[in-house]
C-alpha cells in the first residue's frame, strides 16, 4: 500500500490504544455495516497476475486501497469497541474447548495474509486454542478469493495445533457477547492472561513484522516457533510441481543461485537494485551457479535484460503456461527457495516468504546457504 496510507492507517491505529485496551466503541451498528456494505459495491481491483502492487499515479487503486484500509479500521475499531461492555465473562461464557477467531486484513497481498496467519498460529499455539479459518475473502495481486487450506497442508498444521474451519463473518463474532475481542497490535497483548476457558477474537493479528517481538516469555516462543516450523509448510502438490518446474529448466535443488528481483511497484514508488548491484552481489557468492529469478518485471525490463546478457539466467515465469496467478505465487516462492543461496528484494514481503521457507524446509540439510542476502539500493 502507498506508505502515506499505511502511516494514516497506523497512527489511526494507534488512536485506539496500539494494543492497550481502549473505551472506543461503535454506539451505532446499523451505521458499520452501512458503510461496510458501502465499501463492498466499489469495483474490485484489477486481476494482472502478480505483478505487485499499484504506482502512486494510479489514483483509481489508490482509492480502493484507501476504502480497504478504511474498512480494516472500522473493523478493528468495532472489536475492539465492544471489549468493555459486551463481554459477558468466563464464568457464563465457560467453554472446554476455547476458540481463538482470526480475520484476514482486507485486501492485503498474499504474503501480507501469510504473516498473519504465522501470528495467529502462534497465539493459538500458546493459548492452547482452536484456531478457527474464517470464510474465504479477497486477497490482493490479482489472487481473487482466498483462503489457507488452499496454499497450506492442513493435515501438518492439524498435527500441531487444533484447527477448525469456520463459517462465521465477522459481524458475527463481533457480536457475540460470549467470544472476547483482544483486537489491538499483538505486540502489545499479554495473550497468557487471556482468560483460559473463553472464546477469543483477535481480528487479523497485524504486525507484519511478525511475532518475535511480542511478550511471549522464552517458553511460549519455542511453541510458536515449533508451530510455525512443523505446521505451516506449502500442500505437496505445490511442492511436486515447482520441482517438475525446476527440472525442466536443467536446475536441482542446491544447484543454483535463486533470487527475487522486485521491479513492478518498487520502480515506481521505492528504489530497486541495479543490474550491476546485482551482479556484484552474486560475485561476492565466490561460486559460479546457474540463476533462477522469479520477478514481476518483464523479459523486456532493461534491469533483466542487461542481466541476461552477462549471466546464465532463468526466470520462473517462462515455465508457466495456464496456471493462475495464486499457483504461480506459491510455486516461484517454492522454486526459488530451493536455490543454494538465496538473494531478495530489500523490504519485500514476497521475499521474506522466501526466506521463511527456505528456514522450514532446508534447516537440516547443510548443502542450503540460509544466510538471507538482500539486494542493497
Amino acid at each position: 500500500m502507498p506508505s502515506s496510507a499505511w502511516l494514516l492507517f497506523s497512527s489511526e491505529l494507534c488512536e485506539l490504544g496500539c494494543g492497550a485496551e481502549s473505551n472506543l466503541r461503535f454506539q451505532h451498528q446499523g451505521k458499520l455495516q452501512s458503510q461496510l456494505q458501502s465499501s463492498e459495491r466499489l469495483t474490485s481491483l484489477p486481476s494482472s497476475a502478480w505483478t505487485a502492487a499499484v504506482g502512486d499515479d494510479d489514483e483509481q487503486k489508490n482509492f480502493m486501497q484507501m476504502h480497504d484500509e478504511q474498512k480494516n479500521f472500522m473493523q478493528m475499531r468495532a472489536c475492539q469497541g465492544t471489549e468493555e461492555g459486551q463481554f459477558r465473562g468466563e464464568s457464563e461464557c465457560h467453554t472446554e474447548n476455547p476458540k481463538l477467531y482470526w480475520f484476514r486484513s482486507v485486501r492485503g497481498g498474499f504474503n501480507n495474509l501469510r504473516i498473519e496467519f504465522e501470528n495467529a498460529v502462534s497465539i493459538a499455539a500458546v493459548t492452547k486454542r482452536t484456531l478457527v479459518i474464517p470464510p474465504p475473502s479477497a486477497c490482493g495481486h490479482g489472487v481473487g478469493e482466498f483462503r489457507e487450506p488452499m496454499t497450506w497442508d492442513m493435515d501438518k498444521l492439524a498435527a500441531v495445533i487444533s484447527v477448525e474451519i469456520g463459517n462465521r463473518s465477522f459481524d458475527e463474532v463481533a457480536a457475540d457477547s460470549c467470544v472476547l475481542p483482544k483486537c489491538g497490535s499483538p505486540a502489545f497483548q499479554e495473550y497468557s492472561k487471556l482468560p483460559q476457558h473463553a472464546d477469543v477474537n483477535v481480528y487479523a493479528a497485524i504486525d507484519w513484522n511478525g511475532y518475535h517481538h511480542w511478550q511471549y516469555t522464552a517458553d511460549q516462543m519455542q511453541v510458536a516457533d515449533r508451530a510455525i516450523q512443523n505446521g505451516l509448510l506449502y500442500k505437496p502438490k505445490f511442492e511436486l510441481a515447482a520441482l517438475q518446474k525446476l527440472k525442466s529448466l536443467g536446475l536441482k535443488p542446491a544447484g543454483f543461485i535463486g533470487i527475487h528481483l522486485r521491479r513492478g511497484d518498487f520502480v515506481l514508488q521505492r528504489s530497486t537494485a541495479s543490474a550491476s548491484t546485482i551482479v556484484a552481489t552474486l560475485k561476492d557468492l565466490g561460486e559460479q551457479l546457474p540463476i533462477l529469478i522469479a520477478t514481476d518485471g518483464a523479459r523486456d525490463d532493461p534491469v533483466i535484460q542487461s542481466l541476461s546478457e552477462q549471466l546464465r539466467l532463468h526466470l520462473t515465469q517462462d515455465v508457466y503456461t495456464d496456471e493462475d496467478d495464486y499457483t504461480r505465487i506459491v510455486e516461484d516462492q517454492l522454486m526459488v527457495a530451493a536455490g543454494k543461496y538465496f538473494i531478495g528484494s530489500d523490504t519485500s514481503t514476497f521475499s521474506a516468504g522466501i526466506h521463511a521457507m527456505r528456514l522450514r524446509i532446508y534447516s537440516a540439510k547443510p548443502v542450503f546457504d540460509l544466510k538471507l542476502r538482500n539486494l542493497q539500493h
